[in-house]
């Protein structure tokens, strides 16, 4: 896949590239993603030469393109009410 289907791919979920030209130690050359993950403002820096990204404020090591994409998709775990809860509500 390349840079720009992988912005393509951003865009659709509603993020945005910010800003161009970076060269960052972990990753090269890199651009800046904003965008609303679960209700969250996220921004991460994608690489352009393998979609490999750094989260900001996450230290965590970088993650590859589809790790980036199962971040990105990752549904909030919905917690079940127990039992005796909904015994309440009832």
């Amino acid at each position: 896949m390349s840079h720009n289907q992988r912005l393509y791919w951003l865009k659709s979920l509603g993020f945005t590239p910010e800003d161009w030209g970076a060269d960052l130690k972990e990753l090269g050359r890199a651009v800046c993603v904003k965008g609303i993950r679960q209700g969250q403002a996220e921004a991460f820096w994608l690489a352009a030469n393998d979609g490999s990204a750094v989260i900001h404020g996450e230290n965590t090591p970088v993650k590859t393109w589809e790790e980036l994409q199962a971040w990105i998709q990752e549904q909030p775990e919905v917690k079940k009410p127990l039992a005796a809860q909904r015994i309440l509500f009832d």
